[in-house]
């Protein structure tokens, strides 16, 4: 499904970059005492969801881009704990234990207002 930002992800590898958002670094020292299960909505092209990884966490990382999802496993092979997915995160339904952390840096503002 073509999204807004697939401009962007059709222009160039990491659209927004390889460094990690600063809040995705705070949050990875606040859950450093295990491996967790973090759920990242509207990854992109994926330098929050392989930084968690790089770090022992499992993410699924997901975004409603192909182009995105693309991106990021080119940008990212070896995030072996990421689970890539295209989907749209309106239509998600999980149990609220599945996840100890979940992020969403930069797509809320996106979301439809009911």
């Amino acid at each position: 499904m073509p999204t807004s930002y697939d401009w962007g992800y059709a222009s160039r590898p990491c659209f927004w970059g390889k460094e990690p958002a600063t809040l995705v670094r705070r949050v990875a020292t606040c859950i450093s005492d295990r491996p967790s299960r973090i759920l990242d909505l509207g990854c992109g092209d994926g330098k929050n969801s392989a930084y968690l990884s790089a770090l022992g966490h499992e993410v699924l990382a997901i975004d409603s881009s192909e182009l995105a999802i693309c991106n990021a496993k080119a940008a990212w092979p070896d995030s072996g704990t990421t689970h890539w997915l295209v989907k749209d995160m309106t239509s998600l339904v999980f149990d609220p234990l599945r996840f100890r952390v979940v992020i969403a840096t930069g797509s809320l503002h996106l979301l439809r207002h009911r």
